[in-house]
């Protein structure tokens, strides 16, 4: 598994630009492509935090130990 969070930068115009929040970007097993997410928040440990607890969510799902955030998001309404 590949997890890490990382301040995206661009170049518009020739110069370095770069973002105030922290994205993130993981893989899980058995996928074959990283998936990137915004994190929405400017310190890096709360980035590191947030990221890690989306992990282990889609983990759980995967394992079937949880039912899927759409089947959650359901029951709750």
């Amino acid at each position: 598994m590949k997890c890490f969070v990382f301040k995206p930068k661009r170049r518009p115009g020739g110069k370095a630009a770069v973002s105030s929040c922290y994205s993130g970007r993981y893989r899980l097993s058995g996928e074959f492509r990283d998936t990137t997410i915004s994190l929405g928040v400017s310190d890096k440990q709360v980035a590191e935090a947030k990221l890690r607890r989306i992990v282990q969510e889609l983990e759980r799902e995967g394992e079937g130990l949880i039912p899927s955030r759409k089947l959650r998001d359901g029951l709750r309404r």
